[in-house]
């Protein structure tokens, strides 16, 4: 994991943290602006959240792209053209509940090869576990999308979850997030 992805992580423990200080120290004392503060830190989780997975993906498949393509030289394969793929092309967040299977959700990962899509889906779709993590981070990311798209402020997103459903989330997604990535790591 590069250091720029790890020091997200760090970011979000800390986020974590300021939610705990802000509801425990300030939330009695200065209910209104405490609520204020804790409405916009779940907003700022989610969103460092999904950049944090955005980062890991694609830098292990960047990294991935760069060990395979000095392997092959001047010999065909298109791995330098990896890095051009995009994270919101990889995958199909879809909106709202419309995709809950990994065969709609991983459709478009056929980019990275029909053998790799197919194997992935079915470790996936097989394990109800995988696929309770691969919806987790699907949430968190659609969630992105929504607050990416509206007005940031005063855009109710995820109105039915706490601050620490969507921590929880986040742990699972991270589940997805280090699974998918160890398929690009090099032995």
């Amino acid at each position: 994991m590069n250091n720029d992805v790890s020091k997200s992580l760090v970011a979000i423990e800390n986020l974590v943290d300021d939610y705990k200080c802000v509801r425990d120290k300030f939330l009695s004392s200065e209910p209104s602006s405490a609520q204020n503060i804790l409405h916009h830190l779940k907003k700022m989780l989610i969103l460092s959240c999904a950049s944090h997975y955005e980062n890991a993906i694609m830098d292990a498949l960047k990294d991935y792209a760069k060990k395979h393509s000095a392997k092959c030289d001047c010999s065909p394969h298109g791995f330098d053209k990896m890095s051009e793929y995009s994270f919101f092309k990889i995958f199909n967040f879809g909106r709202n509940d419309e995709i809950k299977k990994p065969t709609d959700f991983l459709k478009d990962i056929h980019c990275l090869g029909e053998g790799f899509k197919n194997a992935i889906i079915k470790e996936i779709a097989e394990d109800d576990s995988k696929k309770a993590k691969m919806n987790a981070f699907r949430e968190i990311c659609l969630m992105r999308n929504a607050l990416a798209h509206c007005d940031l402020i005063s855009y109710n997103v995820a109105e039915n979850k706490s601050f620490d459903d969507i921590n929880n989330l986040h742990k699972d997604a991270m589940q997805f997030v280090k699974l998918f990535t160890s398929k690009f790591d090099i032995i």
